[in-house]
């Protein structure tokens, strides 16, 4: 059983290397997937009729796919800024949890890539499954109740993130005052209608829409459940980059793992083979402390991704 992991720090190489995963996931799975429903679902009214969705105002079942679609687009476009606001803004390492707003904003929107990335095609494959496929699959009651308040929350976030202006929230990372520099005590957070103020005020942030989007990147409110036993679902939801971030993060780092294990292998064989030659021979033995140098190197990775998991 893994335990529960409260808080992760991330080095900047690593954010950067998330973002270019995260925008490679996005178009390679997500749009593709989009793009296809688009065209298969413009007859359909399966959703329209559907209580849930009547507060988008469906004329199709494809204007929800429509909808997304321009929604992860217009996510996926601020993520070469992003890459250049946490060049020239964010130290080596941040950690979630940080007061730091501006590392807290990297971490929210890494979250919502992740989230993008990750959870949404899940989601759509679960709508398939329950509107479209004529022998749909039997889920798990418990899995079926979590998707079912995810996908509450898509719905509930689309109307936001066509409207917020995303390319001012990142304009800002850099930009707001960290806790020490209004002297606040260092475990202390900043008040939010201070932070809010600086967003209005000196960003330029104003719109009800692109306030929202910072307020929830922040964690200032959280989406309502009737069910106390998934209360951590909306508590976690982007508010928390921890929730999608981990998850995100698990994936990658197997296949990293397991890639980097398969490396330690090669290399294991490697000192083997040189070691049979001679391992008296000054120019092998050169060779031995180059490969056991770069063997103890990836040791130090392998544990550390380890811990993750």
């Amino acid at each position: 059983m893994r335990k529960k992991l409260s808080r992760m720090t991330l080095r900047n190489e690593e954010i950067l290397e998330l973002i270019d995963t995260i925008d490679k996931s996005i178009a390679t799975t997500l749009v593709p997937a989009l793009t296809e429903l688009i065209k298969e679902t413009k007859d359909e009214r399966k959703l329209c009729d559907n209580v849930a969705f009547h507060s988008l105002k469906l004329k199709s079942d494809s204007d929800l796919f429509k909808r997304l679609l321009n929604v992860t687009e217009k996510f996926s476009k601020i993520l070469p800024k992003l890459k250049v606001a946490v060049e020239e803004n964010i130290p080596e390492s941040i950690t979630t949890g940080t007061n730091n707003v501006n590392n807290r904003i990297v971490l929210a929107l890494l979250s919502e890539g992740a989230y993008f990335a990750e959870e949404v095609p899940m989601l759509l494959s679960n709508m398939i499954n329950k509107f479209y496929s004529k022998s749909g699959t039997d889920l798990d009651s418990e899995i079926t109740r979590h998707l079912s308040h995810r996908l509450v929350l898509l719905i509930q976030i689309i109307p936001e993130m066509e409207k917020a202006d995303l390319d001012k929230v990142v304009e800002s990372i850099g930009n707001i005052p960290t806790v020490s520099s209004l002297k606040f005590e260092n475990t202390s957070d900043i008040p939010t209608e201070v932070v809010m103020g600086f967003f209005r005020n000196t960003i330029g942030i104003k719109d009800f829409y692109t306030q929202t989007f910072v307020k929830r990147m922040l964690g200032y409110f959280n989406f309502k459940t009737e069910h106390k036993k998934h209360a951590n679902i909306t508590k976690n939801f982007i508010g928390n980059p921890i929730y999608h971030l981990r998850l995100f993060l698990i994936d990658i780092n197997s296949l990293r793992l397991e890639r980097l294990k398969d490396e330690k292998s090669l290399l294991e064989l490697r000192i083997l083979e040189i070691k049979d030659q001679n391992a008296n021979d000054p120019k092998l033995k050169s060779q031995i402390s180059y490969y056991e140098n770069k063997l103890n190197k990836l040791d130090m990775k392998i544990k550390r991704l380890a811990t993750i998991d």
